[in-house]
């Protein structure tokens, strides 16, 4: 049973804590140990559905060099991710100020000044960087020019690598089950010197995965070295663009069109049966992730009605069809390198569904 519990509390405490591995990894040392007792800190993690702004909180005092951080509060951002406001950027800027002034309630009016504020943007804003810069450039002028007319210590909006995101979900999960420090009975902290855990995190555009290593990393690109309260850890880290829960319900779409051609219904197997749903063309092939497999006669507008047939064998080669899956043996898919995996992982899902 308990077990069962720490397997559903994991996932959501992972959700609620958020991107505390921005705050352990980027905030210099006179962030940390500054008087009065605590300090604070804001991220917005904007995510490529759904933003959210989270404040922490830390002791004066440091423990071997990195902040012993805890979660002050939260807010949930109204509306869909950043990156969805990209025809009117004016609105992403807008959308942030409800959770701003609810941080301006939250922390004591004498720590404003000195309370570092971050955004970091994740495979949403990769993905419109990629198709559209100017776009992209323009809702993070919008979200920049929000976050300024606070009374916080601005330090910067960007698009967080896929490697960033990785590392600070790692991080973070490893933070929460206090295999890097713990706080002990007697009133002390130490360091429990027991095994991290890996951490894969399904997002909405992407999906990374993360676990301590001591093999060889081909790519360097994808291992990290961390010096986290007075240990170092080596990591290897891997971002799947497009292979987000997003991205690929999209990709499952695009195969499913793409084999049922110009029917006016298209029967998907992933799909209960006698769910019915009316769809366009471009809420399929608008996404970089399926542009390429647009029909030759494509019409954003046009539109075809797909109902479920819940043939799970038919679902389940539809799927693999998304995974290029080759003889390398170092490799996960897609031919990316990727060491051997081993002990255990925790496994989080961002899910948030607008009513």
């Amino acid at each position: 049973m308990a077990k069962k519990l720490l397997a559903v509390l994991l996932p959501i405490l992972l959700l609620l804590i958020g991107l505390i591995g921005i705050l352990l990894l980027a905030l210099p040392a006179r962030d940390i140990n500054e008087p009065p007792k605590y300090k604070f800190g804001i991220v917005v993690d904007a995510g490529s559905s759904h933003t959210a702004l989270f404040i922490y909180k830390w002791p004066a005092d440091k423990e071997n060099d990195t902040g012993v951080v805890s979660e002050h509060s939260m807010c949930d951002v109204d509306g869909p991710g950043i990156s969805s406001y990209w025809q009117n950027t004016t609105d992403a800027g807008k959308s942030l100020e409800t959770c701003l002034q609810q941080a301006v309630d939250d922390i004591p009016p004498s720590r404003h000044s000195t309370t570092p504020l971050y955004l970091g943007a994740t495979a949403g804003m990769r993905l419109l960087n990629w198709t559209n810069p100017s776009a992209s450039d323009r809702v993070f002028e919008s979200v920049s020019n929000t976050m300024k007319s606070y009374p916080f210590d601005f330090r910067g909006a960007r698009i967080l690598s896929g490697q960033d995101e990785g590392v600070f979900g790692w991080v973070t999960a490893n933070y929460l089950m206090e295999n890097f420090i713990k706080y002990s009975w007697i009133g002390h902290w130490f360091q429990p010197r027991k095994g991290t855990l890996g951490a894969m995190d399904l997002g909405g555009a992407s999906t990374q995965i993360t676990f301590e290593t001591s093999d060889k990393i081909d790519n360097l690109e994808n291992e990290v070295n961390l010096q986290l309260y007075g240990q170092s850890y080596r990591v290897y880290t891997h971002s799947f663009l497009c292979y987000g829960r997003d991205q690929v319900l999209k990709r499952v779409l695009s195969k499913v069109l793409t084999k049922h051609g110009n029917s006016s219904v298209v029967q998907n197997p992933c799909w209960p049966k006698n769910f019915n749903q009316s769809l366009t063309f471009g809420d399929v092939y608008e996404s970089p992730c399926t542009a390429t497999e647009r029909p030759s006669d494509y019409n954003h507008s046009k539109s075809f009605v797909m109902s479920g047939s819940a043939k799970g064998e038919e679902c389940l080669k539809t799927v693999d069809s998304i995974f290029q899956f080759g003889e390398c043996k170092t490799c996960s898919f897609d031919k990316i390198f990727q060491p051997k995996v081993s002990g255990k992982f925790i496994v989080s899902h961002r899910n948030h569904t607008d009513s």
